[in-house]
């Protein structure tokens, strides 16, 4: 019996019993645990792979797996194929690509394997694996042998025993080979019964002219080769490349030996459909990240049964969207240990929080104090932004493939007038509040502050002040924060996000009041909290911060705000669902721990990755 039979035949069913004893715990614990929406998934996946409802922080090994394609020499792709072996040597030893940048932000070792490219290359660390030197060119004919396709998915598999026996819990897989996309594209077309217009996008960013290229040349390799559906291996030897067999290798081996994987983008998830079609039980064992640029990719996700937590607009697959996701289940941990503590075992909240109590007499606001902010918001600095967005631009990676994280970075050198700011930026997460914290919510907070780096202040709110005392209480509070944190996170500590958009919204989801107005149509109770929100958002994107919004209400009354003072628009960092569609319901600061983390994820990317000409890349040639 082969390896690769052999694996097959471990792969198990989760385990279901150790899932319904952490659903237990927690549900007994917090009844409304289902509002943390793909969190909860995540924790369930991650507890029902690795067996313990005990779950220990998870140890992660992203796999990055490099080698080159025949196809290159039709010049399919925006760089030349040197870039391969220049990049593994970036790699290694620069440490200067979005994989490394990523892999340390999320505490995941880096392991870079050599599994076919074309420049042999000696560098210390590097994983020999090497199947052959590159593929063939498959317009001419199969791009490597059946052989070749089952010793490149059995090296996987043997690099996923080697991790798993050292106690890794997490794979990221990953891949780098110039043309890669190429072959991605072809074999789902196949796998997914798509036209190769349909499967083919612009990989590494490559121009209108190229692209119409790249589809002629996978309708030439799918007629050469005729690779049958049914047969994941001829489809891997027939359009594929050494790299999606290791990383398919990879997925087998991590379920059969009870790590899961977090796909990546859109090569990861070709993987993964192979090691799918090699054995379906391998789904149960994976979890995805983002929604990718390739066009195919949405397909690729349906036909995996996955639905991604990430709209990043990523366009490289360094682990990039993996990463991210490895980093939430992180805080789907901390929020699990801290709501399943024994009920006497009491939590308090630390001396990084700070307590704000609304005053009792009502504070006299004109019309004045709210046109001062309108009238004086400061503007970006645009040197400062330009000059982040040049570094961006030259960074060891294709032009915006990094999408929302260069957005950010690029935004926040211009609100701060940094051209790079600091990866350890302070961050304040500014909760209001009606009523006393119950312990459950103190749970959850001490756990999003731990995750995330937070200091905390709790904006405490009088019920029966009227919403322009509660606008002055929250531009009082947020203007304080400002003054020392350069991230300030907004949340209401009650759910209003239905309430707020069933009342505020049309069904389109746009605003169906005018800004002077809309505050009359929500109810009394609602109003100071309302008022404290659009006080605190104006406050601190005056006082030059990145406002980070939380749920649904927040997002709400960050909409109306907007449109009361457009000049606060660049200050407003909007989470979900605009980047993250995790579905997480729950209020007090979840989502916005997270979208914190997500900033600190790109200005990783602007500070430890190198430019091209610091580590000798090729720029590419669109």
């Amino acid at each position: 019996m082969g390896l690769l039979t052999e694996t097959i035949a471990q792969v198990g069913p989760l385990d279901v019993a150790a899932q319904r004893e952490a659903a237990g715990r927690l549900w007994e614990a917090c009844p409304q645990a289902e509002q943390l929406g793909a969190l909860r998934s995540l924790l369930q996946c991650y507890i029902g792979v690795t067996g313990s409802a005990d779950p220990l922080p998870p140890r992660a090994c992203t796999l990055l797996a490099c080698a080159d394609h025949g196809v290159a020499r039709q010049e399919v792709s925006a760089y030349p194929q040197a870039t391969t072996v220049q990049m593994v040597r970036n790699y290694l030893l620069h440490r200067g690509a979005a994989a490394n940048a990523l892999a340390d932000f999320a505490s995941s070792e880096l392991l870079v394997v050599d599994m076919g490219m074309a420049e042999t290359a000696d560098l210390p660390g590097l994983i020999d694996r090497h199947v052959a030197r590159g593929t063939q060119d498959m317009t001419a004919g199969p791009a490597m042998t059946r052989a070749q396709a089952l010793q490149a998915v059995e090296t996987g598999i043997r690099l996923a025993q080697t991790c798993t026996a050292d106690g890794v819990t997490c794979l990221l897989p990953a891949e780098m080979g110039i043309a890669n996309t190429t072959a991605s594209a072809a074999m789902a077309a196949v796998l997914c019964q798509l036209t190769p217009e349909a499967a083919t996008g612009r990989g590494s960013n490559i121009s209108d002219s190229r692209l119409q290229h790249k589809v002629a040349v996978i309708k030439q390799a799918l007629a050469v080769n005729r690779p049958d559906a049914e047969d994941a291996l001829e489809v891997l030897a027939k359009v594929g490349g050494f790299e999606f067999g290791c990383l398919a290798g990879l997925m087998l081996g991590g379920a059969a030996n009870g790590a899961l994987t977090i796909l990546d983008g859109f090569n990861s998830s070709v993987a993964a459909l192979l090691a799918v079609r090699l054995c379906p039980a391998v789904q149960a064992y994976l979890m995805p990240s983002q929604l990718s640029c390739e066009p195919a990719h949405a397909a690729v996700l349906q036909a995996l049964g996955l639905q991604p937590c990430l709209k990043m607009e990523f366009r490289l697959g360094e682990a990039c969207g993996s990463s991210l996701v490895l980093d939430f289940l992180q805080a789907a941990i901390n929020l699990y240990t801290n709501l399943t503590l024994p009920p006497d075992e009491v939590v308090e909240l630390g001396d990084n929080v700070t307590y704000e109590r609304m005053a009792e007499e009502t504070p006299q606001v004109t019309d004045r104090t709210f046109g001062f902010y309108l009238d004086t918001m400061p503007d970006l600095d645009k040197k400062s932004l330009a000059a982040c967005q040049r570094r961006l631009d030259n960074l060891t990676k294709p032009l915006g493939s990094l999408g929302c994280l260069e957005q950010i970075a690029a935004e926040l050198a211009g609100i701060l007038f940094e051209e790079r700011p600091e990866k350890d930026l302070p961050r304040t997460l500014l909760v209001f509040t009606q009523e006393e914290f119950t312990q459950r919510q103190v749970r959850m907070l001490d756990a999003l502050a731990d995750y995330a780096g937070l200091e905390v202040t709790v904006g405490q709110l009088r019920e029966r002040q009227t919403p322009t005392a509660a606008f002055e209480f929250g531009r009082q509070v947020a203007e304080e924060v400002g003054f020392e944190a350069s991230l300030v996170g907004i949340a209401l500590e009650r759910q209003h996000g239905q309430e707020l958009a069933e009342l505020l919204l049309n069904a389109d989801g746009s605003l169906r009041y005018a800004p002077e107005d809309f505050l009359r149509q929500v109810p009394a109770p609602l109003q100071v909290e309302v008022g404290a929100v659009i006080g605190a958002i104006i406050a601190a994107a005056h006082n030059s911060c990145l406002v980070v919004l939380d749920d649904a209400a927040v997002e709400v009354i960050a909409r109306y705000t907007e449109a009361l003072c457009p000049s606060v628009r660049p200050y407003l960092l909007h989470v979900q669902p605009a980047m993250l569609q995790l579905g997480i319901c729950a209020s007090g600061g979840t989502v916005a721990a997270l979208g914190m983390r997500v900033v600190e994820a790109a200005l990783c990317i602007l500070n430890d990755m190198k430019e091209f000409a610091e580590v000798n890349v090729d720029t590419p040639i669109d």
